[in-house]
């Protein structure tokens, strides 16, 4: 394998993987988020080798080589939107639910409000 084959593999990798992620996240259910976490995990990981390698050859990144890094940042930033999107679709619907249950967005119960009284003398 040449100098220039493994960061375009790692690159490819990374790529997959949160392409891979992103399609899970289309459906943002609490199993496939949890199942895009050792995806993105491995991203991570591909993408620190890639780090160690440039630094310790000390060699630039050949041009297609930065191309496919910003292509990579494109996904991440896709990626992004969608976990942003998610949480505030879930934060919503955790406000909506807690007004119509008695209990705050945060989970805590809402304070109880007396009911109207009707005092009668005689």
């Amino acid at each position: 394998m040449t100098a220039e084959e493994c960061p375009k593999q790692l690159i490819e990798g990374a790529r997959d993987l949160v392409n891979r992620a992103v399609q899970m996240l289309e459906s943002p259910t609490p199993e496939n988020l949890a199942e895009c976490q050792p995806l993105l995990r491995s991203a991570i990981k591909n993408m620190e080798d890639l780090l160690a390698a440039a630094r310790t050859t000390g060699v630039a990144a050949p041009p297609a080589t930065r191309t496919e890094v910003v292509a990579f940042h494109r996904q991440v930033r896709s990626l992004q939107r969608l976990l942003d999107s998610s949480a505030a679709f879930h934060a919503g619907w955790r406000t909506l639910c807690a007004a119509f249950s008695g209990y705050t967005g945060s989970g805590q119960a809402g304070l109880i409000q007396p009911g109207p009284r009707v005092v009668v003398r005689g």
